[in-house]
């Protein structure tokens, strides 16, 4: 089992499947005793790199975008509840055209959700952590977390929007390596009320 670097600040906690609260509960604990300081984040029981990816991407030369959406709702019927996304950025990753050579990893679109009653909205959030291995390393390394939650709008043309919560550490411009690839591992949940939702996960070069 991979270790990895955390600090605990207080979170949602999702529900483990039944089958692997043991499991989950050793790793629970074996991640508190490994912490050690560096940026807070919120830690979820099933936030840990060691996921195994439903989806590998590549961000490599000559391509602007890469992307990745889950089937409805189904991650959240098996263990962790994440949709589990690795991508794989080279030294040589490059877009089209006028792109830059520096990109960004996101997950799920901020809004707006013309769709969303406002009940609905004030019950709509999701969760997202990136970790990095970088090239020649053997680990993930957690590099990023943000929890957004909807927030109504009913006079404004722009109905409902996710915003971030405190504690947030979204992700900064990235960069490909100087040699060989990075690996980034993208988990996040989406919900609706009482649904579990399609979560899209993209990487893309920056425009100028």
């Amino acid at each position: 089992m991979n270790t990895y670097s955390m600090t605990q600040s207080t979170s949602k906690i999702v529900s483990p499947h039944p089958r692997r609260t043991s499991t989950l509960a050793a790793l629970t604990f074996a991640g508190l005793a490994l912490a050690m300081a560096g940026p807070a984040m919120a830690v979820s029981v099933c936030a840990h790199p060691d996921l195994v990816p439903g989806k590998a991407l590549f961000l490599g030369p000559n391509v602007s975008s890469a992307s990745s959406e889950s089937n409805g709702g189904g991650y959240a019927f098996v263990c962790c509840r994440y949709w589990v996304v690795d991508i794989s950025v080279p030294s040589n990753s490059s877009g089209l055209n006028n792109d830059l050579k520096s990109f960004t990893i996101w997950a799920n679109e901020s809004g707006p959700y013309s769709y969303l009653t406002e009940p609905d909205c004030k019950n709509f959030w999701d969760r997202t952590y990136v970790y990095k291995k970088p090239n020649g390393a053997t680990k993930f390394q957690w590099i990023a977390y943000w929890e957004r939650k909807g927030e109504p709008n009913p006079q404004s043309i722009v109905p409902c929007t996710l915003k971030y919560q405190p504690g947030a550490v979204p992700l900064s411009e990235l960069t490909p390596p100087a040699t060989g690839t990075d690996v980034y591992r993208v988990m996040s949940v989406r919900k609706s009320g009482a649904n579990w939702v399609t979560v899209k996960v993209q990487a893309e070069h920056l425009k100028p």
